[in-house]
């Protein structure tokens, strides 16, 4: 009751009760007693767990959230079965795959196997799991090892179409919500018709690169929106500005969050909204307790970052420097940059060891995840000033939206001594400050901002390399940074090879052997780097002196090399402290926009 807006408890009394009331509802009507058995099966008439009133799961709510989005106009909003039953004789029946399931899947398998492959290979299997949000760190090679042994094979060296389908019905049977998170972040609606292809793909001059979900999502609402999202009443529209909606919607699922969310923010005022969401995450529970509220709130952050409309740029400045603050006690604001700002002053001083470092951490990696979208990744060059005293712990491990993976619930908190702390959940831990230290005329600040004025980071590194000299001389010609893959920068350059155009790229990753090397690749447009998909031209180890940026010499040929191996050199070191990536053409001083006057 305390959550919702003072105008809708008022307008509907008898749909929000107190706290002292609600927990009476939720007591057992009746003592604990051992269930009774039905007469034709094994499952219980009176299950204790539904003895309940007022104890929903919010997976209850879909359908309410999904007729929300047919009158939001969504297309695609309610869910298609991924399974049917299938009678058989004797009168039983099994559980298999529906027709919808299995044309997305089909489609999904198609474009996951390496070309002219008779199925996916072990390779191939790694890339489609780390799309689906699975870090490779977390990804044994024995769960690879297992799904090859477990499910039909093409010559024991490739999983078939057939293996492919019968690992998603045992996967569908046991964990539905990750089933429909891998078709979600492949592009697919909830009824499983995928959105178009260039709500997926950002093609800009001479490079392309996948969406994240998230971004598709928004595209796909505004694409389908040919003119803004008709009120729904002032009451209704009063709730769509509600945090709590989403954090339900969250829970129940993802992709319709992120469709009512993209919605609801489509041409419209939604400071309301941003702050609160802000809020919660400076008041968010550490541990686990408080990660479902987080995760909500960085889903909101993400989306209404990503909905490409006038109010894009404004609504990416109030997520980074607002400044209001999260309590009346507290000098500092709730912008991410702000904050962050704030606790990176004082995480060093003796009366916070702990506490400033875990919130810093925190901000940390909201800042990465909204990095790897394109409105954000803009907005960050234009404003490289607000967070240069962070470029280190930013940028560190940071790869550029142009090698996302899909997407994936994380703990943003930090385990130490076996719990999972984060921001003070503890109003009285510090008091001056509700929850959190006063950080206000800190003296670290300075000293903390030095730090990192001399160090070779990934911002200040060269922004152009020319590769020279090959006997290949198709690979030849200047490559501009675009990013960061596998904790290194990656060059780009559009080019021509085989009478075809290409785009070529310098990068680095891992190999088979579990060494480190730096390419000289054609990269299929929409795939990742380090693939069999990838031409080589050329390679070098990777050593000491090279593990940031591609090595001037020490280039040998690879599969469509020829000697003599390339030279490269760095260029426009004038130009280094600039970010350079999709959505900027290295001719023109600002960022591309199309015709809504956004980012994307």
């Amino acid at each position: 009751r305390e959550r919702a807006p003072r105008l809708l408890r008022s307008s509907f009394p008898g749909s929000s009760v107190s706290v002292e009331v609600a927990e009476t509802q939720i007591r057992p009507e009746s003592n604990a007693s051992t269930p009774m058995m039905a007469m034709g099966g094994n499952h219980p008439m009176n299950p204790t767990d539904g003895n309940y009133r007022g104890c929903s799961l919010p997976l209850e709510y879909l359908s309410l959230f999904e007729a929300l989005g047919c009158f939001l106009g969504i297309r695609g909003i309610v869910h298609s079965p991924l399974v049917v039953d299938v009678d058989e004789s004797r009168g039983r029946s099994r559980v298999s795959l529906s027709d919808e399931a299995v044309h997305a899947l089909r489609e999904l398998f198609a474009e996951s196997c390496a070309q002219g492959a008779p199925g996916m290979g072990k390779r191939e299997i790694e890339s489609y799991l780390q799309k689906c949000g699975i870090d490779s760190v977390n990804l044994p090679t024995q769960k690879i090892e297992d799904i090859m042994a477990k499910y039909p094979t093409t010559g024991g060296n490739y999983l078939s179409l057939d293996g492919f389908l019968a690992y998603y019905q045992d996967t569908v049977q046991t964990n539905e919500m990750r089933v429909r998170l891998d078709l979600h972040t492949h592009g697919f609606r909830p009824d499983l018709t995928r959105r178009p292809v260039e709500t997926r793909i950002l093609a800009v001059p001479g490079r392309t690169r996948l969406l994240t979900s998230v971004e598709s999502v928004a595209m796909d609402v505004a694409r389908s929106s040919t003119q803004p999202v008709p009120s729904l009443g002032k009451l209704a529209d009063m709730g769509l500005d509600a945090f709590t909606l989403y954090t339900t919607a969250y829970s129940a699922s993802e992709a319709v969050a992120e469709y009512i969310l993209s919605a609801a923010v489509l041409g419209r005022k939604t400071d309301t909204l941003l702050i609160n969401t802000l809020k919660t995450i400076y008041t968010a529970p550490t541990g686990w307790v408080g990660n479902e509220i987080l995760n909500a709130a960085i889903m909101v952050l993400r989306c209404m970052a990503s909905v490409p409309d006038s109010r894009q740029r404004d609504r990416i400045n109030l997520i980074m420097q607002c400044n209001e603050p999260p309590a009346p006690q507290v000098e500092y604001g709730i912008g991410l940059l702000v904050a962050s700002k704030a606790f990176h002053g004082v995480r060093h001083s003796h009366n916070y060891p702990n506490d400033v470092s875990y919130a810093y951490d925190r901000y940390v990696g909201i800042l990465k995840e909204l990095l790897a979208l394109q409105g954000v990744y803009v907005w960050m060059n234009e404003n490289q000033a607000l967070w240069t005293w962070m470029e280190r712990d930013l940028l560190g491990s940071h790869q550029h939206p142009s090698s996302n993976h899909g997407q994936v619930r994380v703990d943003y908190n930090v385990r130490m001594e076996g719990e999972i702390p984060g921001v003070p959940l503890d109003d009285h831990a510090h008091s001056d400050s509700e929850g959190m230290p006063d950080i206000h005329g800190s003296e670290d600040d300075d000293d903390d901002e030095s730090r990192y004025e001399d160090m070779d980071t990934f911002g200040r590194g060269p922004s152009k390399i020319l590769v020279e000299g090959a006997g290949n001389p198709a690979v030849n010609g200047i490559y501009v940074r675009d990013g960061i893959f596998e904790d290194a920068s990656k060059y780009s350059r559009h080019g021509e090879y085989a009478g075809k155009a290409c785009n070529f790229s310098v990068f680095q990753c891992n190999v088979s052997n579990n060494t480190k090397h730096w390419y000289i690749s054609i990269v299929p447009a929409g795939v990742s780097p380090g693939t069999r998909d990838d031409t080589d031209f050329y390679s070098a180890p990777v050593t000491e002196t090279c593990t940031s940026f591609p090595p001037l010499s020490g280039w040998t040929k690879s599969n469509e090399g020829h000697d003599p191996p390339p030279t490269l050199s760095f260029k426009d070191d004038q130009e280094a402290g600039q970010l350079t990536g999709p959505g900027w053409d290295e001719n023109h001083e600002g960022p591309h926009q199309n015709d809504r006057n956004t980012y994307v």
